[in-house]
């Protein structure tokens, strides 16, 4: 309201202001027009990116939209609730159509919250890369550099894991210009330009070790999703286990917050799944601290928006201060324990995930968050079969990565390269009810689920003449 009010008093201050000097400007025959001819200090005109100076400014707005994008923001979810929400991860406990298609696995091309999500990751895609083109340009700071080029790998990363195969990247050429349409690209392609950002990236960032490992973790988690499952591992071979690159977040201004902490803790709209997919079905009930969770209280808080919805409160993110990662140690060993199991190597893949969960600090409780109790996970034992070891690998990887926009990209990697059927990995049958009430999830208790096992292009592509449309249901 102040705010408001100030800029009420500075309008009228400024018409009088004008008024008095065109008057004196009539008088003394002086050009009238100069006099609204204001700069505006609140905008950047594009010749400010001229020169080196303008660097640091730069890699600001590469990594606010890159978070925009990816945890979200008080006014935007991002990727890693509208992927979660597709996979196991999540289910909304909402009452927008638009984020319950997603939920049912149904999305139709005009979703709106989807088109919201993807134009958002298009942004920090196309932030980044003009980003790193303005570093090169200007030979700015090696490791910057570096840091702004693995994040436009992460967003392929995540174009290629969360959404169809045959995604278009389009391109504003300012040497003529011109607006160029892109080809779309299969999710092959997609991963393989992730990895040429990484390869880029990797010399520069051998000046910093956080950087450095940023890179190999990106570099790893592309090569695994092509399926280079050893060049993975020895991509990855040098990050520390406790190395994490984490997206900050803080209390100053509500867009600063934490956006799953937003939309799961504070609005309600999501709850944390139980019994909806082969790797949550025990997450409830062995007290394990990788997926912190308690039952929201009676009240606003514990139904959502849904009277009927009991809901599960994430505790990964307890606060809206919480950082998020975007690669860590943890996911580097995981990495090489995945490498073990392609190699059939089925002793030291069981010893790489039972070496992680003896190391309790890696999964303490978060600093704030309410219902975890620290406690020791014990050893795994031998499951004795391919398909038992891929199904438990992936669990394992479900726990450690949660909510940090892997899942869905996993439960797509168990059909396409591991052999599984879809409905065996996706949540699929009849919709369940929430648990502990006779609500269904969502408003869909009864339907069966959609096919989809991706998220969709938008509709807005279809104004590309090169995009046709691409297929939700294929890994």
């Amino acid at each position: 309201m102040l705010a408001n009010i100030q800029t009420g008093l500075l309008i009228r201050r400024g018409v009088l202001v004008v008024g008095t000097m065109l008057v004196a400007g009539l008088i003394s025959g002086c050009d009238p027009d100069r006099i609204i001819d204001v700069e505006d200090p609140d905008r950047l005109p594009p010749d400010f990116l001229g020169d080196s100076a303008s660097l640091p400014v730069v890699r600001a707005g590469v990594i606010r939209d890159f978070i925009v994008a990816y945890s979200g923001t008080d006014a935007q979810e991002g990727q890693i609730l509208q992927a979660g929400l597709l996979a196991d991860e999540l289910h909304s406990s909402g009452t927008f159509p638009t984020r319950q298609e997603v939920d049912r696995r149904a999305m139709t091309a005009d979703n709106g919250t989807n088109a919201d999500v993807f134009r958002e990751m298009s942004r920090a895609r196309r932030s980044a890369e003009r980003g790193a083109s303005l570093f090169a340009e200007f030979n700015g700071d090696p490791v910057e550099r570096a840091e702004v080029l693995a994040l436009a790998g992460f967003s392929y990363i995540y174009f290629g894991e969360n959404y169809c195969s045959g995604v278009p990247f389009s391109e504003f050429n300012e040497e003529t210009d011109d607006f160029e349409f892109g080809n779309p690209l299969s999710t092959s392609e997609v991963f393989e330009r992730a990895l040429e950002r990484f390869e880029e990236a990797l010399p520069l960032a051998a000046g910093d070790e956080r950087i450095l490992n940023l890179v190999r973790v990106g570099q790893g988690r592309a090569l695994v999703n092509l399926g280079r499952f050893a060049e993975a591992a020895a991509a990855v071979a040098d990050v520390p286990v406790e190395f994490q690159y984490l997206i900050e977040h803080s209390s100053n201004t509500s867009a600063q917050n934490n956006g799953v902490w937003n939309w799961r803790n504070n609005l309600g709209r999501w709850s944390v799944s139980d019994d909806q997919g082969i790797a949550y079905r025990t997450a409830f009930d062995d007290g394990d601290t990788r997926v912190p969770y308690f039952i929201a209280a009676a009240g606003p808080q514990r139904v959502g928006q849904r009277q009927a919805a009991l809901r599960f409160q994430q505790m990964k993110y307890p606060t809206r201060e919480s950082p998020i990662p975007v690669a860590t140690g943890v996911e580097a060993r995981l990495i090489e324990a995945e490498a073990a199991l392609d190699a059939g190597q089925s002793g030291p893949w069981l010893s790489a995930l039972n070496a992680l969960r003896a190391q309790s600090a890696l999964y303490a409780c978060p600093e704030g968050a309410a219902g975890c109790e620290n406690s020791t996970l014990g050893s795994l034992a031998d499951p004795g079969n391919a398909d038992a070891r891929a199904q438990l690998h992936f669990q394992e990887r479900a726990k450690w990565l949660f909510l940090t926009s892997h899942r869905l990209g996993d439960m797509r990697r168990m059909i396409r390269q591991y052999g599984f059927a879809a409905d065996d990995v996706f949540p699929s049958g009849p919709s369940a009810t929430v648990p502990g009430t006779d609500g269904p999830i969502g408003l869909n208790g009864g339907q069966a689920w959609g096919n989809q096992v991706s998220l969709i292009v938008p509709v807005d592509e279809k104004n590309n003449p090169n995009y046709t449309a691409c297929d939700a249901s294929i890994p």
